[in-house]
């Protein structure tokens, strides 16, 4: 009985990382970045190549006079369909979003290690 559990488990766990079909996401919207998304449902985020992706800046706290925001946008080369963890470049074939994309984020603040203007460097990229 215990070993039958254990394989069920296992199936069922196996299952759980399987990317999605296209079939498994028939019906669900796909909502452009940007647009408001449907509440409480599931739905397929989709980043247009070349549609400006907007990222908020902010450097603030006690200690500075004045607080310092800005907007900067960047734009894909090509298209980006994401649904959960899971992403496609044309919504048939799916792969886990850690497995494709990569984050590097640097910050560096000015003071004696670093006597220069400060640095935020975020770099996401295909592996």
């Amino acid at each position: 009985m215990k070993i039958l559990v254990f394989i069920l488990l296992a199936t069922f766990i196996s299952a759980c990382s399987l990317p999605p079909r296209p079939s498994d996401l028939e019906g669900l919207p796909v909502i452009t970045y940007g647009q408001q998304s449907p509440a409480g449902e599931e739905f397929i985020l989709h980043f247009k190549a070349g549609q400006p992706i907007n990222t908020n800046i902010k450097i603030h706290g006690n200690l500075f006079e004045k607080p310092a925001t800005s907007t900067i946008a960047v734009k894909l080369k090509k298209d980006i369909y994401a649904y959960k963890k899971w992403v496609s470049s044309d919504r048939k074939i799916w792969v886990d979003g850690d497995s494709v994309l990569g984050i590097k984020l640097l910050v560096k603040i000015p003071g004696p290690k670093f006597p220069k203007p400060g640095l935020i460097d975020l770099s996401i990229f295909e592996k």
